[in-house]
């Protein structure tokens, strides 16, 4: 596997260092933390400075890709039936 040398502050460092195992690589600790998903509670609050349209917008937004996402389930289920 190839490498590359990046900079990142004292401060950056010694979070990573703190925030993976000590079997875990600095890498590999980088790959899950880009890779975690937003929790919800990160973003409670959030909506309340919306306005109601921009609110809804965000709610028809989350209704329209969860319903494309079960369109693609149901086709995946249906070829795998």
């Amino acid at each position: 596997m190839s490498s590359k040398t990046i900079s990142i502050t004292k401060q950056v460092y010694e979070d990573l260092a703190k925030a993976k195992s000590p079997r875990e690589s600095f890498s590999e600790e980088i790959t899950k933390l880009l890779r975690r998903k937003g929790r919800l509670n990160e973003c409670a609050g959030l909506w309340s400075w919306m306005s109601e349209i921009e609110a809804t917008g965000i709610k028809k937004a989350i209704g329209q890709c969860k319903e494309r996402s079960r369109q693609q389930w149901k086709k995946r289920i249906g070829a795998i039936a």
